[in-house]
C-alpha cells in the first residue's frame, strides 16, 4: 500500500477511492500506509467486525494482536479512522455461534 501511495504521489495522481481491510490491519506501523493513501484520495474504508464474541473471533483467526480484546481492537480501529477523517462502514454478522445471552460488555473474557 505504501508503494501504491508513492506511485500515485510520483505521478501527481489523486482520486477519491475506498478500500476494505480487516480490523487487524489497523496496527502500527500499518497506520502509516492508510494515512499515505488518504493523502492521494482514500476516503472510505469498509471493515468487518464479524462478531462481538471474543471466543468466536479467535476461532476465525481474528485479533492477531492479543494485547487488546476484539471489541477494543474494533473500537480502536474506528476511532483511528474517525480521527483521520476517513469514513467507515462496518459489517457485524449474526449467526456465527453466538447465543441470545451473548453480551460482550458483561463477558468474563
Amino acid at each position: 500500500m505504501l508503494r501504491l501511495a508513492a506511485l500515485m504521489k510520483a505521478e501527481n495522481f489523486t482520486m477519491s477511492f475506498g478500500g476494505q481491510f480487516t480490523v487487524d490491519y489497523y496496527w502500527i506501523p500499518r497506520y502509516k500506509s492508510i494515512i499515505e493513501l488518504k493523502d492521494v484520495g482514500l476516503s472510505y474504508i469498509f471493515t468487518g467486525m464479524e462478531t462481538e464474541d471474543e471466543d468466536i473471533a479467535k476461532k476465525m483467526s481474528k485479533n492477531v494482536h492479543k494485547d487488546l480484546s476484539w471489541i477494543e481492537r474494533n473500537e480502536q480501529a474506528i476511532a483511528f479512522l474517525k480521527n483521520t477523517g476517513i469514513k467507515c462502514g462496518v459489517a457485524v454478522l449474526f449467526g456465527l455461534g453466538e447465543t441470545q445471552e451473548t453480551d460482550c460488555y458483561n463477558s468474563t473474557n
